[in-house]
């Protein structure tokens, strides 16, 4: 009897992951559908809403559904079982009564919620959207603007209890009747005892991570299949070299701990792991030195449930192992049959309809969306499988030095004749164009964007600085661009200055992180857009590549880099040389230097400006380039340390998470250097510049992104960081330019009145049509947005810039792309 339950209770085990993935992933999803009773409509608009809770990329689950006169009940279909508060937005209606919502999940009605229960009190409500009036049992709604319409949230657990342990009791009797089967089949055939224990073991693992990471409500069973088909053949292909069980405990435990990885990864910046974050693993073992990682009770229950099965299976393989060693060719038979079977299923996989549409799309929310639905194996392998970057269909040699041929003959006209244009210039278009219309760039006359050829609003001065300081700042952005309040100022200097300067906003591909791409940018003038998904350039750059290092040292400039780390991170000892530089002060000069003060566990801004002057003070009356990269306004924020929180935030800000008002305290460190650092070269008699840029976003918790980003009206507002360009001389002065990391070259060019190379002739060229690209999307002159290049596919000049950069990155370009002629 005690053996029969033992064999049973295996069989259930067996049987439980394959009936529950079945069942939850596939033919009844724990999803409910909302229906909606309304009435006394007016207008004629639209009931939006997510089905989603995950904002990061909730606004690929947007549903809506007709909202007018006609409508008396209305339903959204397919809540995720984890939205717990539905946010319903009305647009279009002036004013409407709200009866009831009921839940249901295929056609069983769950719960009713009366919405005049939902308000404080009765009587009658104003809100910044309009007014509210529980008057006689019904909620009434009056819209103020019906074209911005009226939000209303509605929070309870719209699946109950009572459901959620039925749904679960279905699940365990069927895997009961299954495991029966199960039992009477192995009972007779005991060969298939372990295959079928190490299919369950890796159904088990995939559950398990996708629970942890949040996967499971979006994860489609084909999706998880084709994993399943990939994870499964290689521990068998394992068992077949090895022990019976030995290959599938590897990949149980590796796909555990890539699960676990991701996890942490994703809540840092919202992306998982890519391929190229593998090339990146000495540097990201030492920025993420400065975060506390605590596994929450659904890892430590994922891990539980992998570490049992595999238990399981150890204690079934001594059990049922023969007494006697088996004959060689049995075994060898053995391990054959393993190994076709482990290729047949790996093939089996890599031939759905759905691993041959893999594709690879680098729009993070794009990415993670990707992660959940289609599993973290074929994210992954999706992206190497496009990572790199490809040869463009219609390139050739021939091609780009036919574009090289084009740039040297208009030479001649006004391209690279250093303008710009942005609101709050002093100079407008001679011609007198109104708001809206447009330039010879096609840039819109006063928009805060530079021109491209032919514009005729800001001349450059003319005067070459002697003394070049490019400082790419850690995370520093300004966050009231997407909806901190205004009264938090924390960058008083930068705001102030106006003088010889252009300012603005900088978009770039990277969030959170990944500063280094911010640097290959700005530097190259060549966009993370061309590249594969999760791409570092930084850490595959082995040849020479033209730079502004190395423009500047092809005229006479001494270039020198500047950052207060190990040489190491993000092969920057490597890299640096490549780009031209000629010496690369790290971590050990700066050390040596005394008299450092850090900040928030990181060498302070003050500090690094302090060394890198003393450097600069060395080679004056030289020309020079120098280029900084600083540290201290690193994440994580959530440890006070020695930081000082800042009078605006401790005024205004109290109310934000404390990760934010860290953030923000440390921005101002920054500011109070900055003007330090401006006043040191403010009366220097060599004409200095200094550049001034954010790399990224600063990577904060999901509910300080809740408080903080309230208005950012676009995905790419969040991709932002901050930029100037200050002169000591009279230089022209821009506003609220909004331009991309990868064209801020050509402004420096622009202001320090530099002649222009063909290279930078195509550049302007492009971003005279397209003030914005980058890895994220993509701003054309006229602000429309697109979700990334492959958009513009069929736009020659896109299709340009991408031949010209491939050939940049694969040197097969003639040097004439690069040479200057005053």
């Amino acid at each position: 009897m005690k053996k029969r339950l033992a064999g049973f209770a295996l069989a259930f085990l067996i049987s439980f992951p394959l009936v529950f993935s079945l069942i939850f992933l596939g033919y009844f999803p724990l999803q409910y559908d909302i229906v909606l009773q309304a009435d006394n409509i007016e207008g004629e608009g639209i009931c939006q809403t997510y089905v989603s809770p995950e904002s990061f990329f909730s606004q690929y689950y947007s549903v809506a559904l007709y909202f007018g006169s006609e409508l008396k009940k209305g339903t959204i279909k397919n809540f995720h079982y984890d939205v717990k508060e539905i946010k319903l937005i009305f647009s279009d209606v002036s004013g409407f009564d709200l009866i009831s919502i009921d839940s249901y999940v295929n056609g069983i009605h769950l719960t009713h919620l009366d919405p005049v229960d939902t308000m404080p009190e009765r009587g009658e409500y104003d809100t910044p959207d309009g007014k509210i009036s529980t008057k006689d049992g019904v909620l009434h709604v009056l819209v103020k603007d019906p074209q911005n319409g009226i939000t209303m949230s509605f929070q309870r657990d719209f699946i109950p209890l009572w459901f959620v342990i039925a749904y679960f009791a279905v699940i365990f009797l069927i895997t009961a009747l299954v495991a029966l089967v199960i039992y009477i089949v192995l009972d007779r055939i005991p060969a298939l005892k372990f295959p079928l224990l190490e299919a369950s073991c890796i159904t088990v693992t995939l559950l398990a991570g996708c629970f942890f990471c949040g996967s499971l409500p979006y994860v489609t069973y084909n999706f998880f299949v084709v994993n399943w088909l990939l994870l499964f053949s290689a521990g068998l292909l394992l068992n077949a070299f090895t022990l019976p069980f030995l290959g599938t405990l590897f990949v149980m435990a590796f796909t555990t701990v890539w699960y676990i990885a991701n996890y942490y990864v994703i809540s840092l910046r919202n992306k998982p792991i890519m391929p190229a974050d593998l090339k990146a693993l000495g540097t990201a073992a030492e920025v993420m030195g400065g975060y506390t990682f605590m596994p929450g009770w659904k890892m430590g229950a994922g891990v539980i449930a992998v570490v049992i099965y595999a238990v399981v299976t150890v204690v079934t393989w001594k059990q049922d192992r023969p007494k006697e060693k088996e004959p060689v060719r049995k075994q060898l038979i053995l391990r054959g049959v393993t190994a076709l079977c482990a290729v047949a299923l790996f093939l089996a996989g890599v031939n759905t309809h759905l691993f041959k549409a893999l594709n690879s799309f680098a729009w993070d929310p794009m990415v993670l969306k990707n992660f959940h639905e289609e599993g973290m194996l074929l994210t992954y392998l999706k992206s190497a499988i496009n990572s790199g970057y490809r040869r463009p269909d219609d390139y050739s040699r021939e091609l780009v030095d036919g574009y090289l041929k084009e740039y040297l003959e208009s030479a001649g006209d006004e391209t690279g004749s250093g303008k710009l244009t942005g609101t709050g210039t002093d100079e407008q278009e001679a011609s007198g164009n109104d708001k809206g219309s447009l330039n010879q760039a096609g840039t819109e006359a006063g928009s805060g964007k530079l021109t491209g050829t032919g514009g005729e609003n800001v001349k450059g001065s003319g005067t070459h600085p002697v003394n070049i300081i490019m400082i790419m700042n850690e995370a520093f952005a300004d966050l009231r661009t997407v909806g901190l309040n205004k009264d938090i100022d924390v960058m008083p200097f930068i705001d102030s200055l106006s003088e010889n300067t252009v300012e603005g906003s900088l978009y770039v591909s990277v969030y959170g992180g990944g500063t280094c791409n911010t640097e290959y940018e700005a530097l190259t003038g060549n966009t993370l857009a061309f590249l594969g998904t999760g791409a570092y350039p930084y850490t595959e750059l082995s040849e020479p590549l033209f730079s502004l290092a190395s423009l500047f040292r092809s005229q006479g400039y001494s270039a020198d880099a500047f950052h207060p780390n190990y040489p190491s991170n993000w092969n920057r000892i490597n890299a640096y040389p490549n780009l031209g530089f000629e010496r690369f002060y790290s971590v050990d000069d700066y050390m040596s230097f005394g008299g450092n003060k850090p900040l928030h566990d990181n060498l302070s801004d003050e500090s690094d400006y302090r060394f890198m002057e003393s450097v600069d003070a060395e080679k004056a009356g030289q020309k020079r380039f120098l280029f900084n990269v600083t540290m201290q306004n690193h994440s994580a924020y959530d440890r006070w340390l020695d930081v000082e929180k800042a009078a605006t935030v401790e005024e205004h800000g109290n109310d934000l998470y404390v990760d934010a008002q860290i953030y923000l305290s440390l921005v101002k460190a920054s500011d109070d250097a900055v003007k330090d650092l401006v006043e040191t070269y403010r009366d220097s008699d060599e004409p200095t510049m200094i550049v001034f840029f954010g790399d990224h976003q600063p990577s904060l918790p999901v509910i300080a992104q809740e408080q903080i980003y309230t208005e950012a009206d676009s995905y790419l507002d969040t991709y932002k960081s901050k930029f100037f360009i200050w002169t000591n001389y009279d230089s022209p002065e821009a506003h609220d330019v909004e331009i991309s990391a990868n064209f801020l070259l050509l402004l420096i060019l622009r202001q320090g009145g530099f002649g222009y190379n063909p290279y930078f002739r195509m550049l302007e060229e492009v971003h005279g049509k397209y003030p914005v690209i980058t890895s994220q999307g993509v701003i054309d002159s006229e602000g429309k947005e697109y979700l990334g290049v492959a958009e513009l596919e069929d736009d020659p000049l896109i299709r340009k810039y991408r031949n010209i950069q491939y050939a940049n990155l694969h040197g097969d370009m003639d040097p004439a792309w690069f040479e200057v002629k005053e």
